[in-house]
């Protein structure tokens, strides 16, 4: 696999500062990526992976941190099987830099936060190589092209920062 370019970023952090004012602890987290591959009009293909992380307390609906990061990649496929591996070497990279982040930037609570690692496994690697295989089968479209820049542009993504959270409760 020949990379043509890599962009990483992230999109959005928030700590909640106050939300160990109580005697709250984190209960529960998750992590999940999304990906998809699009061909290019160029003749590479384009790999994108968005990453999100959240912390906080599943009972109230709190949350202490929330992350949300990308990665871009302009690649070259060559070998399906050697670069859905090369791939998922780079994915991993993104997820432990997602944990570098959050570990220097969680007010000191990083013994409380529990980050699943990201395993390279034959599961992963099968659903890497048959994503690729799609995006070289379907090959580029100019008019499905226009239509996923269209829908991009619409998104509407905006990140929230909420400080606090407060449930009042009716007594009957």
């Amino acid at each position: 696999m020949k990379i043509l370019s890599r962009t990483s970023c992230i999109l959005s952090y928030a700590v909640n500062p106050d939300f160990f004012d109580g005697a709250r602890t984190i209960s529960g987290s998750s992590k999940s990526g999304q990906s998809y591959w699009e061909p290019t009009e160029g003749g590479s293909h384009k790999y994108t992976h968005t990453l999100t992380f959240n912390a906080g307390d599943d009972e109230s609906g709190e949350w202490f941190i929330q992350y949300r990061a990308v990665l871009i990649c302009d690649v070259v496929i060559e070998d399906v099987s050697e670069d859905a591996l090369q791939m998922l070497t780079i994915e991993q990279e993104f997820n432990e830099s997602m944990n570098k982040f959050i570990t220097e930037n969680s007010l000191s609570h990083i013994s409380e936060l529990r980050i699943p690692p990201f395993i390279i496994n034959e599961w992963n690697i099968k659903k890497m190589e048959d994503g690729m295989n799609r995006a070289i089968s379907t090959g580029y479209d100019e008019k499905v092209a226009e239509m996923r820049k269209l829908m991009k542009a619409n998104t509407g993504f905006t990140p929230t920062i909420k400080t606090k959270v407060t449930i009042n409760k009716i007594s009957e």
